[in-house]
């Protein structure tokens, strides 16, 4: 295989229940078929997990891990800090991709505002402070350019297919009531509008209408990505 040299980050954010990690593993499909060499952030944090000390230790970034560790009282959540670090170490992980190139193009099902939107919790709206605002745009412009997809869909439709799903427990999933449920979602969705919108003065943010047919998402996000630039020679 030849060495690469160029490398693309794909993320998604989204309501929960907009579909974000199926239209991710349909795209990781696609790549395969087009022999495009790609890897998963769930697979980079494995992989990385084995010498984690090392492997951050690598692309270490003080600057970086005080600006996600300033958003932890971004809401009421108890996880603030938890989240924090999680952030961090995701934010590491786009760096560590961006240094070593494992693969041309990295998925991320949930991004990095998604990740902040964690940190405030599924109970209250964002408390949005001036250093929040600087601590978000500095982690971004600290990052490898990033192609961020925000999933859209209607609360009701994702209300509906997570009635449907069973998943872990780090997700809304667990809320039983459909009233609580509803409020979850709906400082879900008004956290996540800030954020993008926030957001969109320092990165483009493509929206995806998510009931349009996954084939055509797929081919408008290649576009976007600008990916076909990478095929794979084994």
């Amino acid at each position: 295989m030849e060495r690469i040299t160029s490398t693309t980050i794909i993320e998604f954010s989204g309501l929960a229940g907009a579909g974000k990690s199926t239209l991710c593993s349909a795209l990781g499909d696609k790549f395969r078929n087009l022999n495009i060499d790609f890897i998963h952030d769930d697979e980079l944090r494995v992989k990385l997990d084995k010498k984690r000390f090392l492997n951050s230790l690598s692309v270490w970034s003080f600057p970086l891990f005080f600006n996600c560790i300033l958003l932890h009282d971004l809401g009421n959540s108890t996880k603030g800090l938890r989240y924090s670090i999680s952030l961090y170490r995701l934010c590491l992980r786009y760096r560590w991709f961006e240094k070593y190139k494992p693969a041309n193009v990295l998925l991320v099902d949930e991004g990095i505002a998604q990740v902040i939107v964690s940190i405030a919790g599924y109970e209250c709206e964002l408390k949005l402070k001036p250093k929040h605002v600087r601590a978000i745009k500095h982690i971004y412009r600290a990052l490898p350019e990033t192609f961020a997809l925000n999933c859209i869909v209607e609360p009701e439709v994702a209300l509906e297919r997570i009635r449907r799903r069973n998943r872990n427990s780090g997700r809304l999933d667990l809320i039983a009531d459909d009233e609580k449920l509803s409020v979850a979602l709906k400082y879900n969705s008004s956290n996540l509008n800030c954020i993008n919108g926030l957001l969109n003065s320092v990165i483009h943010i493509e929206p995806v209408y998510m009931e349009e047919p996954i084939n055509g998402l797929i081919e408008k996000i290649i576009r976007f990505c600008d990916i076909g630039a990478y095929p794979r020679e084994d």
